[in-house]
């Protein structure tokens, strides 16, 4: 087993991965990096399962925290996309959906697995559902 270091106790090869994630590096690129030799297909699932281990999740929180981009700041950029305008002060509805999405999302009623029409069906169910909700109803 890897050693552990520092107070948040993250093996070198977990702080490098957190070190890749807050640099805006994907995990296929993080992978090459720490792994030259391994096949992206092979390292990249390795970093997803990294990253989501409690310790790491943590680093990466404390870490976006740290630089100013806490949760509540990106709620605020969401909900500011839902009401986004294109140049003609019509809806925009490609970034309106784009934000319906990153909510839904966030709160865990969107998978982050993007097949050809899945978020579409599945914001698109969401909208719906919020739509009944407030008893707007489509004909």
């Amino acid at each position: 087993m890897a050693t552990r270091l520092g107070k948040d106790q993250l093996t070198v090869r977990q702080r490098k991965i957190v070190e890749g994630v807050i640099a805006g590096k994907s995990g296929r690129q993080i992978g090459r990096e720490l792994s030259p030799h391994q096949a992206p297909s092979t390292s990249s699932p390795v970093i997803s399962k990294e990253i989501r281990k409690p310790l790491v999740a943590k680093a990466i929180n404390d870490a976006l925290d740290k630089a100013g981009a806490t949760i509540t700041k990106s709620a605020r950029v969401i909900a500011e996309a839902h009401d986004a305008k294109d140049d003609n002060e019509q809806p925009d509805h490609k970034v309106r959906l784009s934000a319906a999405e990153l909510n839904g999302r966030f709160r865990k009623l969107l998978s982050n697995k993007h097949d050809d029409e899945g978020p579409l069906v599945q914001v698109g169910f969401f909208v719906l559902k919020g739509e009944a909700e407030r008893g707007i109803v489509r004909e």
